[in-house]
């Protein structure tokens, strides 16, 4: 059996700072303080430091091997951190411009990148599966319907690409699909945002669902 004392209050710790950072971004996106602008990026980036220390310290050692994550699955889910912080650092900017769309491109990489972790532990999606597919299309299509072209195109891509990862943790049969709807939720407050009238909240409510979601 494994010394879990040796983990359990460094990553506690870490995780305890974490919250109050979540917490400091929150109200920051709720009044547009500038102070977002170095909290989410420092935010983004220590998750995957974290995830990444996980697999490399010394000090998590004897029960990583027990918990799985020094293997292939964790392996592909850092991979997917980072590529979701990538996108949400570069939808530090308002709007549905250039930025928005490497954003949504960065992200969209991250949930395949997801898809194909939850796959490795899916049988068989079944008809759910195509349901929730066709649901987030049909939501994107419909948020996106009064933007351009092309903007159009790539928000509906986007959500099927968040409607196969959906699927995919559906079939895991695990408490995966939990984290995987919380995700796509902030998706939908993060697009209502941008892609509507301006809201209340300049966050579009998405911060504290997407930190909590991975």
């Amino acid at each position: 059996m494994p010394n879990l004392t040796r983990y359990t209050h460094p990553m506690l710790s870490a995780l305890s700072a974490y919250a109050i950072g979540v917490a400091a971004l929150t109200l920051a996106e709720m009044r547009d303080h500038p102070a977002r602008f170095l909290l989410k990026p420092a935010l983004a980036l220590g998750f995957v430091a974290l995830a990444v220390s996980t697999v490399i310290s010394p000090a998590f050692g004897d029960a990583l091997n027990t918990v799985g994550v020094r293997n292939q699955y964790g392996q592909i889910i850092i991979a997917a951190l980072a590529a979701c912080a990538l996108g949400d650092i570069l939808l530090l900017r308002r709007g549905t411009g250039a930025a928005f769309i490497a954003g949504m491109a960065a992200f969209a990489l991250g949930h395949l990148i997801y898809s194909f972790a939850f796959a490795l532990h899916t049988e068989s999606t079944g008809i759910i599966g195509a349901l929730l597919i066709g649901v987030t299309i049909t939501v994107a299509t419909l948020m996106a319907r009064d933007q351009p072209k092309t903007l159009r195109w790539a928000v509906t891509i986007y959500g099927g690409i968040i409607g196969l990862m959906l699927a995919f943790a559906y079939g895991s049969g695990t408490w995966l699909l939990l984290p995987a709807v919380a995700f796509a939720l902030s998706d939908i407050f993060v697009a209502q945002n941008r892609l509507s009238k301006p809201k209340d909240w300049p966050g579009g409510g998405g911060a504290g669902r997407f930190w909590i979601a991975i």
